[in-house]
């Protein structure tokens, strides 16, 4: 069992009009702490970032509720945003963090950097950190 909190980043340029997602399948039970986000000028809201869990049988379950990104959706978009977002979320061994993209400028590409923390201790590094420092 791994015992530490694990930053899972996806770092991508998405092409004009391109869609897809980016997968990391979690090796035991953790707990997903936070999702930070990066989105750069430039993009005007044309990028949606949707990050959910995914289940070994393919149930979806959004990560975000209404309003956590400020969209008021279950997507981060924005133009030259930095979203920091705290979750305490639990997640099974064998279930997946997927993070879906989708670009609907026709003409440019955009980038975007997302973190997935996740903490392989369920939720004592959260209780450590908060005792010691």
């Amino acid at each position: 069992m791994n015992l530490a909190r694990k930053p899972v980043w996806f770092k991508f340029n998405v092409p004009a009009s391109g869609s897809g997602e980016l997968v990391y399948q979690v090796q035991d039970d953790c707990t997903l702490e936070r999702l930070f986000a990066r989105v750069w000028a430039g993009v005007e809201w044309s990028l949606k970032l949707t990050p959910v869990l995914r289940s070994p049988t393919g149930v979806v379950e959004y990560i975000l509720e209404t309003d956590d990104a400020g969209s008021g959706d279950r997507d981060i978009s924005g133009d030259d945003d930095f979203f920091d977002i705290k979750l305490a979320l639990p997640v099974p061994s064998g279930w997946s963090l997927v993070l879906q993209y989708q670009n609907t400028d026709a003409v440019n590409a955009h980038r975007f950097i997302v973190c997935f923390e996740v903490d392989y201790a369920g939720g004592l590094a959260r209780t450590g950190v908060g005792l010691h420092g």
